[in-house]
């Protein structure tokens, strides 16, 4: 079943309301959950993974209990996303099996995807472009 994220969730902590504010508000380069994603909420996280925009290159989601559920839907998410650059797991609970499944959608966009950190920080470049081609004649 799809996890419905077009209405705002309730937001039981003020850093989360802080961080969807921003969202909804600014283009930060960054966006950093460390620790704020309440267990087993995934209303809360595809709320926020639906309103990342192309100006976020860097998700950090370390030491949140994501569980295999929430792995499963940044999975999901990850499969469309060619804008972040980096993306740090370290400490998020989730089987290994689900870590896989996100670097395996991770690694679908961009190029020059490494690992670091046992494979919890995810990293990959965007394609350098050349200015001759885009220039409009």
């Amino acid at each position: 079943e799809s996890v419905s994220s077009s209405v705002r969730p309730v937001l039981p902590t003020g850093r989360l309301r802080d961080v969807v504010e921003i969202l909804e508000n600014k283009q930060p380069s960054v966006l950093n959950l460390d620790a704020c994603l309440p267990p087993g909420n995934l209303d809360i996280l595809a709320y926020i993974l639906d309103n990342i925009g192309p100006s976020i290159t860097t998700l950090s989601l370390r030491f949140n209990d994501l569980k295999d559920e929430g792995a499963a839907l940044l999975a999901e998410w990850l499969n469309t996303n060619e804008t972040v650059e980096v993306l740090y797991l370290m400490g998020a609970k989730m089987s290994p099996g689900a870590r896989q499944q996100i670097e395996n959608a991770f690694t679908k966009h961009l190029l020059g995807h490494r690992t670091t950190n046992m494979g919890f920080t995810l990293i990959r470049v965007a394609k350098k472009t050349d200015p001759a081609e885009t220039k409009q004649e």
